[in-house]
C-alpha cells in the first residue's frame, strides 16, 4: 500500500478534478450522437429545427455512433448540403442544412452549431468523476498497449517541454481546459507510475510481489542493481523525450 500510495492519489485526484468539471461545464459530457444546438453563434442547427436530446444518427447516410464520428462527417461537409438524420423519441426525420465554413486551427471545417448533449442530473454529475476516470484510464491503458506492440515512436510520449506546451493549450480553453488536462495529466501520471518497470512505483510492486511468493526478501545488492538499471533506463529515456519535445515544439 504505501508504494500504491503515489498512483492511487493520482487516481484520487484526476475523480475529483472530474467531478469539479461536470459542474463547471454544468453537466455530464456524453460522448455518443446525442446533441445539443447552441444558442448563439453558428445557430445552423437549431435553425434547422433541431433540438436539444436529438440523436443524429447519420450524416449523408453515413452512420455515426460516437460524438467524434460525428463531428469528423460534419467538419468535411463545409458548405456542402447535407442531409442529416435525426431520431428524436421514437420518430426518426431527415434535415437537410449546408454547415458554414469556419476556420479552426489554420484548417476549414464545417460547422452546424451543435454541441456534445450535457446530463444535468445530480446523480450522474455526481458519479462523472468516476465514470470518466474509468473511460480515460481504459484510454491511456489501450495507448500504452499500442506503443508497445505496434511501432514505437518518441512522439507517442511527452516530457516537461510537451507538459508546459501543452498547459498553455489549455489555458486558452479557459477553467474547462486547464481542469481537464489537470484531471488528464494526474490520471496520465499514476498509469504510467504503475508500469512495472525498476525504479517506478510499479517496479517497487513487482518486487513486492515476487518477495511474497517467495516468502523472504531479495538480497539488497540485488534490489540496488534492479533499480539502478530502471533509473539508466528511466534517465535516458527522458533525456531522448525532452529533446524530441525541443524539436517538436520549438525548432521544427
Amino acid at each position: 500500500m504505501t508504494n500504491f500510495a503515489g498512483p492511487m492519489n493520482n487516481f484520487i485526484l484526476a475523480i475529483i478534478v472530474y467531478t469539479i468539471l461536470t459542474f463547471v461545464v454544468g453537466g455530464v459530457t456524453s460522448n455518443n450522437n446525442r446533441i445539443d444546438p447552441t444558442s448563439s453563434g453558428v445557430t445552423i442547427a437549431r435553425d434547422a429545427g433541431i433540438k436539444n436530446g436529438d440523436y443524429i444518427t447519420a450524416v449523408n447516410g453515413t452512420k455515426v455512433k460516437t460524438w467524434d464520428g460525428l463531428a469528423t462527417q460534419i467538419q468535411k461537409r463545409a458548405n456542402k448540403k447535407t442531409t442529416l438524420t435525426i431520431k428524436r423519441d421514437d420518430a426518426t426525420k431527415q434535415v437537410t442544412l449546408t454547415p458554414k465554413a469556419e476556420t479552426v486551427q489554420k484548417k476549414t471545417v464545417g460547422q452546424i452549431g451543435i454541441t456534445q448533449y450535457h446530463n444535468h442530473a445530480i446523480g450522474a454529475m455526481l458519479l462523472s468523476g468516476f465514470t470518466q476516470t474509468w473511460d480515460m484510464t481504459k484510454r491511456l491503458i489501450g495507448a500504452i498497449w499500442s506503443m508497445v506492440s505496434g511501432h514505437f515512436s518518441l512522439n507517442d510520449l511527452g516530457g516537461p517541454v510537451a507538459i508546459f506546451a501543452t498547459t498553455s493549450t489549455a489555458a486558452s480553453e479557459g477553467i474547462a481546459g486547464v481542469l481537464n488536462f489537470l484531471a488528464f495529466l494526474s490520471l496520465n501520471l499514476g498509469i504510467v507510475n504503475l508500469l512495472p518497470i525498476p525504479a517506478l512505483d510499479g517496479g517497487k510492486i513487482l518486487l513486492n510481489v515476487i518477495e511474497g511468493i517467495r516468502r523472504k526478501p531479495l538480497p539488497e545488492s540485488v534490489e540496488t542493481g534492479i533499480t539502478l538499471v530502471g533509473v539508466v533506463f528511466l534517465v535516458i529515456l527522458m533525456v531522448l523525450v525532452t529533446w524530441n519535445d525541443i524539436e517538436r515544439y520549438f525548432i521544427r
